[in-house]
Order: C-alpha cells, then sequence, then structure tokens
C-alpha cells in the first residue's frame, strides 16, 4: 500500500468523524443564540457556555447512536489529534484577540473621523458579527472545512444587510440561523442516505 493510498485513507477517516453535520447543526444553534441575544433578552449569550459544556456529551452521544452504526468507530492518529488541538487553540486565540479589537471599536471610532468605524462603534450586532463571521472562517480554515467558510460569509454578511436595511434587530441573525439549519438538515440527511447501519 502506498503512502498516497495511506494519505487519502486517512483523509477520508478524518471527514467520516467531521463530516456527518454535527458540527454544522451546533454552529445553527450557536447563530440562533445571537439572534436571540441580539433581539430579545442580552442574557441568552449566557447559553454559549452550558453550549460549550454540553458538545462533548451530545458529540458522544451523536456518534454512539448515528455515525459508529453506520461507519463504524473511528480512531485518529496522533498527528491528527495534535492538529486538531493546535486548531482549537489557534481557533480560540484568534477569536479572543477579535474579540478585544472589536470591543474597542467605540474608543476608536469615538478618537476617529473615519466614518465606518463610527458607524461600527454604533451597531453591536455587526460587532458581533465580525467577531462570529471571522471566528468563523478561522475554524473552517484550520479543521479543513471549507463549507464553514460560507457559514462566515453568510454570518458576516447578514447581520450587515440587516442594520444597512434598517431591519430589526437580529433579523440578520435569524436568516443567518435559517441558512446555516438549512445546509446542516441537508448534510446531515446526504450521510445518513450515504451510510446506512450495517445489518
Amino acid at each position: 500500500m502506498t503512502s498516497e493510498t495511506l494519505e487519502r485513507l486517512e483523509r477520508s477517516a478524518y471527514r467520516s468523524v467531521v463530516d456527518h453535520g454535527f458540527f454544522d447543526l451546533l454552529l445553527a444553534v450557536v447563530v440562533a443564540i445571537f439572534a436571540l441575544t441580539v433581539a430579545v433578552w442580552p442574557w441568552f449569550i449566557l447559553a454559549l457556555f452550558a453550549l460549550v459544556l454540553a458538545k462533548r456529551s451530545l458529540l458522544a452521544t451523536f456518534n454512539r447512536h448515528l455515525v459508529e452504526p453506520r461507519v463504524g468507530h473511528v480512531r485518529l492518529g496522533s498527528v491528527r489529534l495534535n492538529q486538531i488541538s493546535t486548531a482549537r487553540k489557534s481557533a480560540a486565540l484568534a477569536i479572543f484577540g477579535l474579540g478585544l479589537i472589536v470591543a474597542r471599536l467605540d474608543e476608536i471610532g469615538a478618537t476617529s473621523a473615519i466614518g465606518p468605524m463610527l458607524w461600527l462603534g454604533d451597531h453591536k450586532q455587526v460587532q458581533i458579527g465580525i467577531i462570529a463571521g471571522v471566528g468563523i472562517g478561522v475554524i473552517g480554515w484550520l479543521f479543513q472545512l471549507p463549507r464553514f467558510l460560507a457559514y462566515a460569509l453568510v454570518v458576516l454578511c447578514m447581520p450587515v444587510a440587516a442594520s444597512l436595511g434598517g431591519l430589526p434587530a437580529g433579523t440578520g441573525w435569524a436568516i443567518a440561523t435559517l441558512i446555516v439549519a438549512v445546509a446542516a438538515g441537508t448534510i446531515l440527511l446526504r450521510f445518513v442516505h450515504n451510510n446506512p447501519v450495517a445489518s
């Protein structure tokens, strides 16, 4: 067996643990939380912490009942696990750093005559959109999930478009939630269809 074949098998094994739709559904829930936070009640953001704490057990349950009966138990190698660990830390650092920058937009806007800075400083949902959109893009790039780059554009653009259009707060996030949820459902259905339970 050639090294190229082994690499292809390893990539296939990796795709089987990320391409089943769970992470897409998780993202849809996260975007929905942002929509509720912006439109209804700021404390909805606390639901993100509960989601982070529950993610591991939810993923284990999802794998046990839906993924493993179809593709078996996949154990990734140490190189891939180290890559995932590095990607997680890098994504968290990028989102945290971006959050600090965006949080200072009020100060920058107050001392700057640049129109976009003033506008960004006054639009909190757009600030959150920048953090979430770029963060999702970084995650997609680091974890080799190209569709997450598309999600990043949706999450980044919808709040901006809604604000420019004078729509109620949270409308852009609600639209982004719907788009991500439909894509996640499609991916999950495709996974189930392409991987029937072994008899």
